[in-house]
């Protein structure tokens, strides 16, 4: 099936050819990665469904938030195109947290961290546990996914914690997790939560340089907050 434009006969592959990507609409850039159309929709058709979508309040930035069953509740979409669009939202939170790294070098304040998990984790329906391990200049080593929780909550026992970070030197590392609501004001778990880490630092004698909760673009750091100054 064809894919047109409004407002010119010009494919948008022809138009990014001639005029170059950077000149194309995002409903046409969206065109070019959907490829095809289905009976009755041009492609531009379902690039617009899919940025005008109820939900949709942020265009292509929103496509970070779908995965694969996401985009199949979309008309026009089926489970191929569900995965080559999930596999662009992927591909773009890798380059964007690869930029951070080396933008950044060291991780020295809240805001880094935050900002590093941001995108990716801002409006999950679910809470994930993240850990980052640092070098002595804080310089980022890796980061490690350990635990996926529920609506409400996010599982790590300290005896995985131990191990994890034991497994692979490191100097310092910071605890990342995310709240759904987009509220991250601690709870009293969190707040228990985030001290047994900090024993397990001192047991392990790795540095433990702060515990970020994301919520939808906003943060808590309970460094900057001064939990670290209580102990």
């Amino acid at each position: 099936m064809s894919i047109k434009t409004n407002n010119s006969s010009m494919l948008p592959i022809e138009k990014a050819i001639k005029f170059g990507v950077h000149n194309l609409e995002d409903r046409e850039l969206l065109a070019i990665i959907i490829s095809s159309g289905t009976k009755g929709n041009t492609c531009l058709d379902i690039a617009d469904t899919i940025l005008n979508e109820k939900s949709n309040m942020d265009g292509l930035v929103s496509l970070l938030d779908k995965d694969i069953l996401d985009f199949q509740t979309l008309k026009g979409i089926g489970q191929v195109k569900s995965v080559q669009l999930s596999a662009l939202s992927e591909i773009s939170k890798r380059i964007w947290k690869r930029e951070k790294v080396t933008n950044l070098k060291r991780f020295q304040k809240a805001n880094d961290i935050a900002n590093f998990f941001m995108q990716e984790l801002r409006n999950k329906d679910h809470e994930e546990l993240h850990l980052m391990l640092f070098n002595i200049s804080l310089r980022l080593i890796t980061t490690k996914r350990i635990s996926v929780g529920s609506l409400t909550s996010s599982y790590i026992s300290m005896k995985e914690l131990t191990s994890a970070l034991v497994k692979e030197p490191c100097a310092a590392f910071a605890i990342v997790h995310n709240h759904p609501s987009g509220d991250p004001e601690p709870s009293s778990d969190d707040f228990i939560f985030t001290k047994e880490v900090l024993k397990v630092s001192m047991l392990v004698e790795v540095h433990f340089i702060d515990h970020i909760i994301i919520g939808d673009n906003k943060y808590y750091s309970f460094k900057e907050e001064g939990f670290f100054d209580k102990k």
